[in-house]
């Protein structure tokens, strides 16, 4: 479906300057107006901070804001995937305290709590200059470099460049391009839900913020803060070095140029319906001129082929109109992944499925042409049973899909035609191995059936297979994924496992294999490592500030038997990045022979175990690693 129907509500919004006290208050500026749901061209200007004591690794202590609306809105949502909260987790400490001591970090260093005078960064060659979106340059979360990091501390100030406080909690990842990273997070000391986001440019020499949006207010269902599900700054911005655009997950986005300024546009589009919880896990992806949004369609937008229903649809990144409309559905929940079929044709691969009666059908896997003309065709589909909430990733090869227990499998489809090639267990004949707190060693259960396969973490209890959601990422002809653990939201037998590892499965033979891997890391200055395995560990989530920030309980979990949305994964070179709730990443080694405790190459944190909460993704440039928690932005060199 094509259309380039007229934008409603267009207009223009008289140049103005205003420069107002307050940093991220978004005043309006100028005559104000109804919002719609189209594209309006704007001159509002960003907040840019003036000298001054520093605020928030701001620059300055005032900002300048225009243009925007401003407060929020509170409301109440449902409750998310993981269906009613467990009850009432503590907001921190550490429950056990079995573990192993490691050897610590190669690096050393004094402790800092930020890094406000770190002096520009010594970039090398890491044979990527830019991080354009959430997926990387190419939009397939895979990149071909050589000297990623393997192990870093902010708990123990170990191959960290900088660190620098954030106005309040984020959950997508950074762009950046240049000199500048790009980030959202909610306004400073915003309620426990809210409609509202900031979008920040941010020295990549220092971590300091150089200017801010006014505030992006979205409309429908607001969102939660610090949930576990998304919330609505879980959408990445998007930058081609000329232009900036962020995204309010909640129904709103706008296009900047990269040195600040007034938007050249924003626009409104339909938020999350008060009947769904706020679980909305699309990123935007740039393909050439056009944005690839995922939402219900609109006022000036072509008319869907059913109401209600949410369409992948191309935007102009220069005018916000809408130009495409997918032929098939997505549901919210859904990642999609674009890439390149053998034959040369771009192509977004995406899904539909998902709990709490999300009304897309069939259920199932779509293969949407991007090729010039042809955007938005549907080359395949192909109807499976099972949810959509993981990432769609693909090769030039093969597309994949997983159906639940209690015949847990993982399809592999024909990327080109989209039949099926293969259907493999992801339970029968596995290589497990689970690591053995009181030898401090990993035992093998070589070949066995998992539904068969005493827990040794849970009381010893059968156990299915559930790939953990956002978590999965094909590389190096394995489908990789993290495991939800001693959760019975999928029928049993028995509950998810096995408890807290990292599965893949061969594309090609079907061969099956998990490996336990430490939930928590403890560190601190001068002190060895300690890894912390088979416990259940809760965290505080506050802001910079020491402001507790989430909506519901489930966000002091780790997000492994809640299964939180954790970031879709990235492959750098030959190295995995899985990060979760706790501010942890686990780096993979892509090439292991055998996934065993060698394929572990290491971990990173972004703070103190029990103290440290994030679901942002990482990003690299230039050498340097950059992530964030709901605390600060972190740059970390190899």
């Amino acid at each position: 479906m094509h259309g380039n129907g007229p934008i409603v509500g267009v207009r223009t919004v008289g140049v103005l300057a205003c420069f107002l006290a307050g940093p991220i208050l978004g005043f309006a500026c100028g005559n104000a107006g109804p919002t719609d749901n189209g594209a309006r061209s704007a001159t509002s200007s960003v907040n840019t901070s003036s000298s001054g004591s520093g605020t928030w690794g701001s620059s300055g202590s005032s900002s300048s804001a225009s243009g925007g609306a401003s407060g929020s809105t509170s409301g109440s949502g449902t409750d998310g995937a993981g269906g009613s909260s467990t009850g009432s987790a503590g907001a921190s400490g550490v429950s056990g305290a079995g573990g192993q001591s490691g050897s610590g970090l190669s690096d050393s260093g004094s402790d800092a709590a930020s890094m406000r005078d770190a002096s520009p960064i010594a970039t090398p060659d890491g044979g990527l200059s830019n991080w354009s979106q959430a997926g990387g340059p190419d939009g397939t979360w895979r990149v071909n470099v050589t000297n990623a990091p393997t192990s870093w501390s902010v708990a123990a100030n170990q191959n960290i460049v900088w660190h620098q406080p954030l106005p309040s909690e984020g959950q997508g990842g950074i762009a950046v391009w240049g000199d500048t990273l790009f980030l959202e997070t909610f306004p400073a000391g915003v309620p426990k839900t809210s409609l509202d986001v900031v979008g920040h440019a941010i020295d990549k020499n220092t971590g300091m913020i150089k200017w801010s949006t006014p505030v992006l207010h979205g409309n429908g269902l607001a969102s939660p803060v610090a949930y576990q599900y998304s919330d609505a700054t879980s959408w990445t911005p998007i930058t081609d070095g000329q232009y900036v655009w962020f995204f309010n997950a909640a129904g709103h986005m706008g296009c900047w140029p990269v040195a600040g300024g007034n938007a050249v546009w924003e626009r409104d589009f339909s938020g999350q319906r008060a009947a769904f919880p706020f679980n909305r896990q699309h990123e935007p992806i740039l393909h050439g001129n056009t944005i690839i949004m995922l939402s219900e369609l609109g006022a000036g937008d072509p008319t869907p082929k059913t109401a209600g229903w949410e369409y992948l649809h191309g935007i102009d990144k220069m005018t916000g109109k809408t130009v495409w409309v997918a032929d098939d559905a997505s549901t919210f929940y859904n990642t999609a992944v674009k890439g390149t079929l053998a034959d040369g044709t771009p192509a977004v691969l995406h899904g539909r499925g998902g709990p709490h009666g999300v009304p897309e059908t069939p259920v199932g896997l779509s293969m949407t042409s991007l090729a010039p003309g042809s955007e938005g065709k549907m080359l395949w589909r192909f109807p499976s049973n099972g949810d959509a909430l993981y990432t769609m990733s693909w090769d030039s090869k093969y597309a994949y899909w997983f159906t639940p227990s209690p015949n847990e499998t993982m399809q592999v489809l024909d990327a080109a035609t989209g039949k099926m090639v293969h259907g493999w267990s992801l339970f029968q004949s596995a290589d497990v191995r689970f690591y053995d707190t009181a030898t401090k060693q990993y035992v093998l259960h070589a070949g066995v059936n998992i539904h068969t396969l005493a827990d040794p973490t849970y009381g010893g209890a059968s156990m299915h297979v559930m790939p953990n959601w956002m978590t999965n990422l094909v590389a190096n002809g394995y489908h990789w994924f993290l495991t939800s653990t001693n959760n019975n939201r999928t029928p049993a037998p028995g509950h998810s496992g096995p408890a807290h590892a990292v599965g893949r499965v061969n594309a090609e033979t079907g061969k099956v294999e998990y490996l336990e891997l430490p939930v928590g890391v403890s560190r601190a200055p001068n002190m060895p490592e300690q890894l912390i395995y088979g416990k259940s560990l809760t965290t505080t989530c506050t802001d910079s500030k020491g402001n507790d920030l989430p909506w519901e309980a489930r966000s002091y979990t780790d997000g492994w038997e809640s299964p939180a949305f954790f970031p879709s994964p990235i492959v750098l070179g030959n190295k995995i990045y899985f990060s979760v709730v706790l501010g942890i990443t686990y780096v993979i080694d892509a090439n292991a022979s055998v996934l065993d405790e060698k394929a572990i190459l290491g971990y990173g944190d972004l703070g103190p175990m029990g103290q440290t909460w994030g679901l942002g993704g990482p990003s690299f440039a230039g050498g340097i690693l950059y992530h964030h928690s709901s605390k600060e932005i972190v740059a970390i060199h190899p």
